[in-house]
């Protein structure tokens, strides 16, 4: 029942070419940070590669659309542009990129919401419309990346990196693999941020960080020394259930568990719009790891881009809280594990929705929502239960992606008691998804951690 996120990059990463929802609008005058509003609306009726185009893919697209990065081409320069024009339109009107799958139009705020606006999408209609005119590149400063949480500074407290590189496995469209790692935790530690650095970023679709303490060693052993090489196969989940409860009183834990979510990263997605930079998590929180704890790092493998000989060492960094004050801050689980959805069922038919509530031990903050299904998924939606107030929605996903998964971040936080998440699936014929070319046959969907298997699953990021 652990996540298996595949957090979105931008622009054209991989997509299985359902639309996004249409995302929050900015008014249509509003110009981008750093620019003056009369530029901008000058840009807008004449755009250029140098006075427009340039700084929307730079925003939005090139942190996964660069040479070496996950996107299957580079954005990063007038002839890349030029070359794929017509498809950055294509892709662009149709909403399907930057993937960014939440409507936010009746659920809360969120701080990193990488939507196009419409004024972006015309300009890059109009540009190509014009001819893709590159322009003058004299004068042209690059908008100022925008960041969503603190910036890190200082180096790194702890680095974490697998014994040796992986060769992904080939004839396969996917590889989720684990790598167990020993951070050396001679104390209690508060993590604060991390750095994700891919070996092989033209491959590294996502990663997962997990901690698992030292009552589930036992079994996280047995997976590794069963497959040869480093790490194990761990389509799914990292091979835990997690074993959730209270802490004890006095303890300064929040909760108690033997195994724990620490982040989700995905190339351009996360706690921050820098590439390349540490992910900080919301400012004034942390996760508390134990003394002692291991790592198992769940990196998602896309192999679209695999060369020969290409092999991957995932590098993780973390800083750490010092002396002062943070909150703790834990990932809840919240799920739905019996549902049964008919094999041809499809919208309309109430078998195709499952519904999990939870009552949390006394009311917490959530400052993070991560949603997870699988293949067949068709939307997920999160609420906030309050028995004096109507249902207040956290997250909403109504076009799901399996491509497309990440945690989310709440611009303000929420106080939730008791908090609900919706799935729901479409198992029609129609809708299977895509074996070498062929659909796969329409089955019963039960709980699995297997990606031909289904799940209900969201985690909170939540805080006292």
């Amino acid at each position: 029942m652990l996540l298996a996120a595949a957090g979105g990059g931008l622009c054209t990463c991989k997509s299985t070419g359902q639309p996004s929802p249409a995302p929050e609008q900015r008014n249509a005058g509003d110009a981008a940070p750093g620019v003056r509003a009369d530029v901008r609306t000058r840009d807008d009726e004449h755009p250029t590669y140098w006075n427009r185009v340039a700084d929307i893919l730079g925003t939005s697209c090139t942190k996964c659309h660069a040479r070496g990065g996950i996107g299957p081409m580079p954005l990063t320069s007038y002839a890349d542009a030029r070359e794929h024009a017509e498809r950055i339109v294509q892709e662009t009107s149709a909403r399907r990129m930057p993937p960014w799958l939440p409507d936010t139009s009746a659920c809360a705020p969120l701080r990193h919401s990488r939507a196009l606006s419409s004024s972006d999408i015309d300009a890059l209609a109009r540009w190509v419309k014009n001819g893709a005119p590159e322009g003058n590149p004299e004068g042209h400063h690059e908008t100022p990346a925008n960041r969503t949480f603190a910036e890190v500074t200082g180096p790194a407290d702890r680095v974490a990196v697998p014994d040796a590189a992986y060769a992904p496995k080939r004839g396969r469209a996917d590889d989720y693999h684990c790598f167990v790692l020993d951070p050396k935790l001679d104390e209690n530690e508060r993590v604060t941020a991390l750095r994700v650095s891919p070996g092989a970023g033209a491959i590294v679709h996502h990663m997962i960080l997990y901690e698992v303490r030292k009552s589930a060693f036992d079994r996280i052993k047995e997976l590794d020394e069963k497959e040869p090489g480093p790490g194990y196969t761990c389509f799914g989940g990292i091979g835990v259930t997690p074993q959730v409860k209270a802490g004890k009183p006095g303890s300064g834990q929040l909760v108690d568990f033997d195994a724990q979510m620490i982040v989700a990263w995905a190339p351009g997605a996360g706690a921050t719009d820098v590439a390349g930079a540490p992910t900080a998590l919301p400012e004034g929180t942390a996760i508390s790891l134990a003394a002692g704890s291991r790592l198992v790092m769940q990196v998602h493998y896309s192999l679209e881009n695999l060369q020969p000989a290409m092999t991957d060492k995932t590098r993780i960094e973390m800083w750490f809280a010092k002396d002062e004050p943070r909150r703790q801050a834990v990932w809840v689980p919240l799920l739905k594990y019996d549902f049964r959805v008919p094999a041809g069922a499809g919208p309309g038919d109430p078998r195709t929705t499952a519904r999990a509530e939870i009552a949390m031990p006394f009311p917490l903050t959530v400052l993070g929502v991560a949603p997870h299904m699988h293949l067949r998924g068709r939307s997920a939606r999160i609420e906030s239960l309050d028995e004096s107030d109507p249902a207040k929605c956290l997250l909403d996903v109504p076009r799901w992606d399996f491509h497309h998964q990440e945690a989310y971040w709440l611009d303000k936080g929420v106080r939730v008691g008791r908090a609900a998440l919706t799935c729901k699936w479409d198992n029609r014929e129609a809708s299977q998804p895509l074996s070498n070319g062929r659909r796969r046959p329409t089955k019963e969907l039960r709980w699995g951690e297997g990606t031909d298997d289904e799940m209900c699953l969201a985690f909170l990021y939540t805080t006292l």
